[in-house]
């Protein structure tokens, strides 16, 4: 299991190393959590992209500590 995060992680560095500032990092961090929540049956537009902005502002609060 730990191999395959291994790979996750490489291909998601360049993309990451990319997106140069803190709006285009929550930006992608938010695209990264709405396609979850898609796939995981949210039907309801609103709600996933403010699912998916909560999301991407913890994921900022937790890499800045």
């Amino acid at each position: 299991m730990e191999h395959q995060y291994e790979e996750i992680f490489l291909e998601l560095k360049p993309m990451l190393e990319k997106a140069s500032n803190q709006d285009s990092l929550r930006d992608y961090f938010a695209a990264l959590a709405m396609q979850g929540a898609v796939a995981d049956g949210g039907e309801d537009p609103y709600g996933v992209a403010r699912f998916a902005y909560e999301v991407a502002d913890a994921m900022l609060e937790t890499r800045g500590k």
